[in-house]
Parts: C-alpha cells; structure tokens; sequence
C-alpha cells in the first residue's frame, strides 16, 4: 500500500488562495471590475475545495496541515508582494 498523502496538495491550494485572493484585492486597469469579480469567484472556490482535500487525506489516513508557516515552508508557488499589479498580470501568474 502507498503511503498515505502528506501536506503538498494542501499547501498549494492555500498559497494559490492568498495570492488569489491578494490579486482580488489589488488588481487595477481598465478592465477592474471584470477581473476583481472573477478572481472573488476563483478564489472562493479554491478556499471551498481545501475542507473537501483535507477531509478526504484524513480519511484515508494523511495528515493535514497545522500552520500558516507550515503553508509558508511547503507552498511551491511563488508570492507576489507587489503594491500595484496590472490586471494582465494577474490572470497570468
């Protein structure tokens, strides 16, 4: 039998979140309004997926995350802490 899945799955959902979510909240240009409500939707259903992850790695014995810095260590996509993100960046990060 395989090993049970560990954190990997988990963390990228929760970076890919944040920096979602952070593309929501910054995102500027001409065509604002479009890209703020897409990425609210994206990111809402990325944050609903993660309970529905974790639920099943603990039913089939994995374990789940513990911590924001746990997220921190594990994430394998890249942040972007940028003040001003035009909206074209955002859709192709």
């Amino acid at each position: 039998m395989a090993s049970p899945p560990r954190f990997l799955g988990r963390s990228r959902a929760f970076a890919r979140y944040l920096k979602t979510k952070n593309f929501h909240w910054h995102v500027s240009g001409p065509h604002f309004r479009d890209y703020h409500l897409l990425l609210d939707e994206h990111s809402e259903q990325i944050f609903a997926s993660t309970d529905v992850i974790a639920e099943r790695v603990r039913k089939i014995g994995g374990t789940t995350l513990h911590s924001i810095g746990q997220i921190s260590q594990l994430q394998s996509i890249e942040d972007n802490d940028a003040s001003f993100v035009p909206a074209h960046d955002c859709c192709a990060s």
